[in-house]
This record gives structure tokens, sequence and C-alpha cells, in this order.
């Protein structure tokens, strides 16, 4: 019977917060329609300011269970 290895790998987001691309740090933008202007909330953060981007990497099982403190260090 031959050897089977496996090598479990669980992918990590990594979240940070970073000044709107669209409404640079406002949360509003405005749009114009026949002769008005209109404020609005920004349609890519929601009126927060705020982007989020998201980092993602391939992690092994056993190393994402010792970051998060779920593996038993004997």
């Amino acid at each position: 019977m031959e050897d089977k290895h496996f090598e479990y790998m669980v992918i990590k987001h990594t979240f940070t917060l970073v000044e709107c691309s669209k409404c640079k740090g406002t949360g509003t933008t405005s749009r114009n329609f026949r002769k008005m202007n209109f404020v609005q909330d920004c349609p890519n953060c929601k009126g927060t300011g705020k982007e989020k981007l998201v980092y993602s990497m391939r992690v092994p099982l056993i190393k994402a269970l010792e970051e998060i403190n779920l593996l038993n260090q004997e």
C-alpha cells in the first residue's frame, strides 16, 4: 500500500481600512441633474469614507490553528 501525504491549507484574509478612492474620505458624492446639485452617500463606501482592502494568502492548517490558539502547545 502506498503512503499518502496530505497538506491542508486554509485561506487567511487580512482586512485593512483606507480612505475611499471615490469620495476621498468625505463619505458623500455629488451629482448634477438638470442644473441642480444633489449630495448623496458615496456608493463605494456607503457613506463611511473608508474602503475595506482584503489581503488573502494560503496558510497551512497547523499554522492557522497555532495563530488562533486552538492547537495544544505542550
